[in-house]
């Protein structure tokens, strides 16, 4: 009877470790000094619950990492009050941005790569807006890249997958731009689980109305997805939970 309640017990645990994640971790991008500049690319390492996990971030074009402007938003803001070190604006492509124009011919993309695959739980964007108001055709009269739905956009996918894109919510000018984009949220149309060892950011579609469509990743949010048990092993620990239950009750 006792042996039929330590392997139960032991189901009851296995269970629970399969359903209880590791606590997050974030790569904060908006550490580094401002002026930082990486010719190839940039390696470090992130510490997830005890996990020392490296990462590199990758640019197209290559070897044009940036993180050239100092945070220029309010202080506390909703990016100081989630934890952001703020002492740049994010990291961009050339300049202080990811910047996508079909009309000049640029996409410049972001790749976050990881040593092993991880549990993506959250996104920090900058430098992202909607228009307080805008003349549609104002804007194309003078020539600027414009998105009829008006509002800036960061793109993201992995695993070779499509893109899901989170919408800015600031005016402009309003909070840094700042945005916190959930993969799980309605509006990002994902609604999964982003288990993945490369992430792909890139702008667009859609624009402010001011300049390019465009904006600066200033952090992730990972952890290491726990290993999920198969169905029938699921089955097999419920059995044997309810056969340590009737033993019981018959003894």
């Amino acid at each position: 009877m006792k042996h039929s309640f330590k392997v139960a017990g032991l189901g009851l645990a296995l269970c629970c470790a399969s359903v209880v994640g590791a606590s997050a971790a974030t790569i904060d991008f908006t550490a580094y000094p401002v002026g930082a500049v990486s010719p190839v690319g940039r390696s470090d390492t992130i510490n997830i619950n005890g996990t020392i996990v490296t990462w590199t971030l990758t640019s197209a074009p290559s070897g044009e990492i940036n993180y050239n402007q100092a945070y220029d938003g309010p202080t506390p803001s909703p990016a100081s009050a989630a934890g952001l070190a703020l002492v740049n604006d994010g990291v961009g492509v050339r300049d202080d941005e990811l910047t996508t124009s079909i009309k000049d011919d640029i996409v410049e993309t972001l790749v976050l790569t990881f040593s092993q695959a991880v549990n993506v739980t959250g996104f920090h964007f900058l430098d992202m807006y909607r228009p307080a108001s805008l003349n549609r055709q104002a804007e194309l009269a003078a020539g600027r890249d414009f998105n009829s739905d008006s509002v800036e956009k960061a793109g993201v996918s992995w695993n070779g997958g499509d893109f899901i894109f989170f919408a800015a919510t600031e005016a402009d000018g309003v909070n840094g731009g700042y945005l916190f984009g959930d993969p799980n949220a309605p509006s990002s149309g994902a609604g999964a689980t982003i288990f993945t060892s490369s992430l792909t950011f890139q702008a667009g579609p859609g624009n402010d109305g001011l300049g390019f469509a465009d904006f600066s990743l200033a952090a992730v949010d990972v952890d290491l997805a726990p290993i999920p048990i198969p169905a029938g092993g699921i089955l097999l620990l419920t059995a044997l939970g309810g056969l340590g239950f009737a033993r019981r009750r018959k003894g």
